[in-house]
């Protein structure tokens, strides 16, 4: 049956690609990996782009384009079958937009780059000497004083570094890079140095620390990855340096380049990786995935729960990280039902109701007798008995007890009728103080 269904899915979207949202006469199926969605959008104009939900047919993501962020819906062809206005896209400062800035406000000799997730700057203004420190949407975050600027001939660390590369220098890494002086790490031949250096890029000292690593054979990609804490590695390319890979890290899929000697010189992340998903968190995990009233049928992986999607029941088959395999039809569940229709199911059932109430879930939890037993029970807003407890006895009063209570508020010559049905016909019985019944009068109509 899933097959099938599957087959009508497909067969129905190559029937509608003509009139897809973007009107492209050639479409292409694309995997609905977040690396291969961010490729897609980014090519049409979109960026910052995160994958929210991941079907068999149809992807949704999330992404920016200009200053507005959309909603984006992708179907397994390659079409945009949608794309909404959600919201506003924050301006993210970059290095040039802050050296920018900084020039404007009178600052020379800047130099701005990334740390983290924040925008450093080093500049000069009025022979003074500054670190500024912004954060990514242009706020400043901090800004101090530390020294006097320099005579405006020295070289930047970007310039350092290519006047050693030059020299045949690679793998340069700074280990100090303000002035007066730099020092840097890097390889030449085999050997890894040390070099200081001054504002000229010329070499003051140079002493050997070490062996430089040679190249990573691929093989070797994954246990490099694994040894800097990444986990579940993808590679991507790993015929020929740079060697890409797509790897979890702190619960973030990332896209990292990795260059012949086993360093990682970039990472994109690509969206969130996700968790192990443990048998007794299905049901919270599938409630935030549209589902409801899970029933758990097998507790190893893949999992397999029943569960219902508003009124449907299907049967999911689920990964260990909670990707839904296959999803199955097997019947309908019960609509939601109204206090009275509950309260009234359970009076035909010869409880009696002492007490009800909604809760903030949508449960109903009732207090009731049934015989002489008292019960506290708690129903799904499907009428479906959640919990059944037994708390305590229900007393009942004697004919004498009522009459007594009554006429102690003040009520005279009380006596007892009983209504009731018997062959089909009506009648009234009447009691004396003890119970013993005294009369009985026919009434008109049939039960």
């Amino acid at each position: 049956m899933r097959s099938i269904l599957f087959a009508a899915v497909l067969a129905t979207t190559t029937l509608t690609a003509g009139s897809s949202f973007m009107g492209s006469a050639e479409a292409q199926k694309i995997s609905n990996s977040p690396r291969a969605i961010a490729e897609f959008l980014g090519a049409r104009g979109y960026s910052d782009v995160k994958v929210v939900k991941q079907g068999f047919t149809i992807t949704t993501a999330e992404a920016c384009k200009g200053p507005d962020k959309f909603k984006i819906k992708i179907s397994v062809l390659g079409q945009v079958k949608s794309a909404v206005k959600i919201g506003s896209c924050a301006t993210v400062f970059g290095p040039q937009q802050i050296a920018n800035q900084l020039q404007d406000k009178g600052y020379s000799q800047i130099d701005a780059r990334v740390e983290g997730n924040r925008v450093v700057a080093l500049a000069c203004r009025n022979n003074s000497k500054y670190r500024l420190t912004y954060a990514r949407d242009g706020k400043l975050l901090s800004r101090y004083r530390f020294g006097r600027c320099q005579a405006n001939d020295a070289l930047s660390p970007k310039q350092v570094a290519d006047a050693l590369s030059s020299q045949g220098y690679n793998r340069i890494t700074f280990i100090d890079d303000q002035l007066p002086r730099y020092v840097a790490e890097a390889c030449i031949g085999n050997d890894r140095v040390r070099l200081e250096l001054n504002r000229r890029a010329n070499i003051r000292t140079e002493r050997r620390i070490g062996r430089c690593a040679g190249s990573i054979a691929p093989s070797q990609l994954s246990a490099v990855l694994e040894d800097r804490g990444f986990k579940r590695i993808s590679i991507t390319q790993g015929r020929t340096a740079p060697y890409r890979a797509e790897a979890c890290r702190n619960n973030d899929r990332l896209e990292v380049v990795i260059n012949r000697y086993g360093e990682i010189v970039r990472e994109t992340r690509l969206g969130e990786c996700r968790r192990r998903i443990e048998a007794n968190q299905l049901p919270d995990f599938l409630a935030d995935q549209g589902y409801d009233r899970v029933k758990i049928l097998r507790s190893r992986i893949p999992y397999i729960v029943e569960a219902c999607q508003n009124n449907t029941l299907v049967e999911l088959t689920i990964g260990r990280f909670g990707k839904i395999r296959e999803e199955q039809r097997v019947g309908r569940c019960a609509a939601p039902v109204t206090e009275a229709v509950l309260l009234d199911g359970l009076k035909t059932d010869g409880y009696i109701i002492l007490d009800s109430k909604r809760n903030q879930n949508g449960r109903f939890a009732v207090e009731a007798c049934k015989g002489t037993t008292r019960y506290d029970l708690i129903f799904s807003r499907y009428g479906e008995e959640v919990r059944k407890r037994v708390n305590g006895e229900c007393q009942s009063q004697s004919v004498l007890d009522v009459l007594s209570t009554l006429e102690s508020r003040g009520a005279e010559q009380v006596n007892i009728f009983v209504e009731g049905c018997f062959r089909n016909r009506k009648y009234r019985w009447e009691f004396d103080r003890l119970g013993n019944r005294t009369g009985r009068t026919r009434l008109p109509g049939n039960c």
